[in-house]
């Protein structure tokens, strides 16, 4: 089977950016395909999820139940952060390209802003609150549903760090910045400024803070030169507020700069990745990390560089070689089972045999959505997006 026939052999969110990113098909192919995202498949449901008074599972960044834990703790719990709630839920749909100018998804969209409000002190939910990362998803969010978040782009620009970055520990006295920060703050910049055209300040302070990923070539220390952490050399789908080398990439990728020679190592660390038979390598590791599903994951890390033909490149497809636990069999039955456990556990697990394959928060039937999904998922996601990264290096 041809990788392009076994990403499209998917979910709509999947085709429709295999036809349009692989296979340039004509416009009216690929938006009825893209317009099923919100009506079939993973889309529907998780757009189904969404409350009457328009949050998804009763919080804005956490699941109401999960504000406070049995000792009391804010935020804690035992089951930790299960990526329910409003935030990730509508992060999710605009990586699964829901179409966000669907009245459905306008009606969506307005109770979110009319109803949900931040833990942090009830601040509205396109009004953002006091950590950049979360406020550079919210320009994101705002930017791809086209809501007002000039005030957070504001606030921003006067909150970046002397190094060039960005840090949520910022307000607790850091003064270093962070790579999952900066990315976030990044990509909601960007995104904002295509849109607005941007500012001045806007545009001098992402470029400020490019180089401060570029200095770092992505993913070292500017000190000493050290890998400061070996999980970004993995990569997984979805990344949520975790960095990755590719998320960095993709974010070069998606300013449409010319390439620049301290990216060399990102990108060579990307094509390393690739095995024989055009397979690329799976990452365990993430996936334990992130708590995210195999197939989700493989199938959405496919796509992070869209726009882009590869020349050549390898990509996970159904004969992958990657580990039992991650890229398991592809047949129906498997596609069915759950390699899913909670937060705390970081363990990704295969579902017994009985082709059951519902993980326990979809099973629970309690506003916990289908973040755990088959293992095709995450093997499809991660195709297309090798496909696309390689034509950008």
């Amino acid at each position: 089977m041809a990788v392009t026939d076994w990403l499209l052999d998917s979910d709509p969110s999947i085709r429709w950016q295999t036809l349009r990113d692989l296979l340039d098909a004509p416009a009216k192919v690929v938006a009825a395909e893209r317009a099923k995202v919100a009506t079939e498949g993973w889309g529907a449901r998780l757009l189904a999820l969404q409350g009457e008074d328009g949050l998804w599972d009763g919080g804005a960044l956490f699941p109401a139940r999960n504000l406070r834990s049995n000792n009391g703790d804010k935020f804690g719990g035992e089951h930790g952060q299960p990526w329910t709630a409003t935030a990730y839920s509508l992060l999710l749909l605009r990586d699964l390209g829901v179409d966000p100018h669907r009245e459905q998804i306008r009606r969506a969209v307005a109770l979110v802003r009319n109803h949900c409000r931040w833990e942090h002190a009830g601040q509205p939910f396109f009004s953002g609150e006091v950590e950049p990362c979360i406020n550079g998803m919210t320009i994101v969010l705002g930017v791809y549903f086209d809501q007002n978040v000039d005030g957070v782009v504001t606030r921003l620009l006067g909150e970046q760090l002397e190094d060039g970055g960005w840090n949520c520990e910022a307000e607790r006295g850091s003064v270093r910045s962070s790579f999952a920060t900066t990315i976030r703050v990044l990509e909601g910049l960007l995104a904002h400024e295509r849109v607005t055209g941007g500012s001045t300040e806007s545009i001098a302070a992402r470029r400020r803070a490019e180089e401060y990923l570029l200095e770092r070539k992505l993913f070292r220390r500017k000190s000493t030169g050290e890998v400061v952490d070996p999980h970004w050399l993995e990569f997984s789908f979805p990344t949520r507020w975790h960095y990755d080398v590719l998320r960095g990439l993709e974010y070069f990728r998606d300013a449409g700069d010319r390439p620049d020679r301290r990216l060399d190592e990102a990108v060579d660390l990307l094509q390393s990745k690739q095995q024989t038979r055009d397979t690329i390598r799976c990452e365990p590791a993430k996936c334990q990390r992130h708590r995210d599903t195999d197939d989700q994951a493989s199938r959405h890390e496919q796509k992070r560089f869209p726009h882009h033909r590869p020349h050549n490149v390898g990509a996970i497809g159904p004969e992958s070689h990657a580990d039992p636990h991650l890229c398991a069999a592809l047949n129906d039955r498997e596609r069915k089972q759950s390699v899913q456990t909670h937060a705390g556990k970081h363990e990704c697990q295969r579902a017994e045999d009985s082709g059951q394959g519902r993980d326990q928060s979809v099973a629970d039937e309690d506003g916990a959505h289908f973040l755990c999904q088959c293992v095709n998922r995450e093997e499809r996601q991660i195709a297309i997006d090798v496909l696309h990264g390689l034509a950008y290096l």
